[in-house]
């Protein structure tokens, strides 16, 4: 199944599209210079599903990438002009205690962040992971998937956002 969709968040000359906690918002640019960017919120709605096992389920308003039961099956977006820079990595995520324990693969501009899971409170308990950081180096669109390395059980999660913050990095 391909879940095909606009993009998760979209940057043009004029305006950065940034993610906020209900989706895309608009900054406008002044002097034909982006906005500075702030996180960058990926969500189940907007997502592209390589593979015949998972599927987005949930509420409209809390829809989420679920029914994930195999690691053939990967969850990509694109993001357009994504400003380079240094971006923390965060899966807003819910799994049950008896099947935690995959192992997940962020990728993105060259890079991959692998993570195991931990149980949170239920299937619709959504928590932050710290995946780590990407460095994108030159301003441009983004390929971001998440893949599931090893299941150890039935499912491998529920996955409601993936979080791109900017980081400040000490000069």
């Amino acid at each position: 199944m391909v879940r095909s969709s606009l993009f998760g968040c979209v940057v043009s000359v004029a305006a950065v599209w940034v993610g906020g906690l209900g989706g895309c918002a608009n900054q406008a640019a002044s002097g034909g210079h982006a906005a500075v960017q702030s996180s960058v919120v990926l969500t189940a709605d907007t997502v592209n599903i390589l593979g015949a096992n998972a599927r987005v389920a949930g509420t409209p308003s809390q829809e989420y990438l679920g029914y994930w039961t195999n690691t053939d099956t990967t969850a990509l977006w694109s993001v357009k002009e994504l400003a380079p820079g240094t971006y923390k990595a965060e899966l807003l995520y819910a799994l049950d205690a008896s099947y935690a324990g995959s192992i997940v693969v962020v990728s993105a501009a060259g890079q991959t962040l692998t993570s195991r899971l931990a149980a949170t409170k239920s299937w619709h308990d959504f928590e932050r992971l710290d995946m780590g950081t990407l460095k994108v180096s030159k301003p441009g669109d983004l390929t971001l998937t998440v893949t599931p390395a090893t299941k150890p059980r039935q499912y491998v999660m529920n996955l409601q956002q993936v979080i791109l913050t900017p980081v400040k990095v000490p000069s």
